[in-house]
């Protein structure tokens, strides 16, 4: 579920131009620094995760975030919410609430069969004992 609260953000950030990036950077960082350093740390055990782990979690990340974010950036990631959801179905969704089900990895910390890696083992072990 975080996975694709994560996925969606991503391919949100990429339709932003240079000014809505600097809006919506400048929302984020304006949060506090456990709750974006948790998001962006994004995996399980590291400092700040516990922000972002749960379906309530998320979604009150999310509301958080909005009143810090430009206008216009908001509008556009409203639209954006409604064009991922239509092209990906209930996934984000399902990410924030539990009235869309839980589809089989879900239900556990296990990716998708089609997934792309984890990422890099060696970075996230190193920073697991960091913290």
């Amino acid at each position: 579920l975080q996975r694709e609260f994560a996925l969606f953000g991503g391919e949100f950030l990429m339709t932003l131009d240079a000014e809505a990036l600097r809006g919506w950077f400048g929302g984020f960082f304006a949060l506090d620094q456990d709750v974006w350093a948790g998001f962006l740390a994004g995996w399980p055990g590291l400092r700040g995760n516990e922000h972002h782990e749960t379906r309530w979690k998320r979604l009150v990340f999310g509301l958080s975030l909005l009143p810090r974010l430009p206008p216009a950036v908001t509008l556009k990631l409203a639209a954006f919410i409604a064009e991922y959801s239509l092209k990906h179905g209930p996934a984000l969704m399902r990410s924030l609430v539990p009235f869309f089900g839980d589809g089989a990895y879900f239900a556990s910390d296990d990716a998708p069969p089609d997934a792309p890696p984890a990422g890099d083992a060696t970075v996230k072990a190193e920073l697991r004992d960091r913290a």
